[in-house]
């Protein structure tokens, strides 16, 4: 599976239980992760989950300190955005991927 198809199928479980907010909240957290690993050189279209790696996970958050919000860094969105990558990885963990 590449990385957004997980994404998708992700979101589309989120969407059975979740307000239309909440999932848009954790697309827009995604679509971001998503912009951290295009710059990373994984095009998530394309490229299998399992390019990504730990230091992936780590460096994400210094990047939309110091790159995604470099004007405005907020550290609420900051955290609410690792916190959807957090339950993005929990899926991933529990349907086997």
């Amino acid at each position: 599976m590449t990385v957004r198809e997980t994404i998708d199928a992700y979101l589309n479980e989120l969407a059975l239980s979740r307000s239309p907010a909440t999932v848009l909240t954790y697309a827009s957290g995604l679509a971001s992760f998503q912009a951290y690993l295009k710059q990373a050189g994984i095009a998530a279209t394309r490229q299998p989950i399992a390019r990504v790696t730990a230091f992936h996970l780590i460096d994400y958050p210094a990047w939309l300190k110091g790159e995604h919000f470099r004007r405005n860094p907020n550290a609420y969105t900051i955290g609410t955005y690792v916190a959807v990558i957090s339950g993005w990885l929990r899926y991933l963990v529990r349907e086997k991927v």
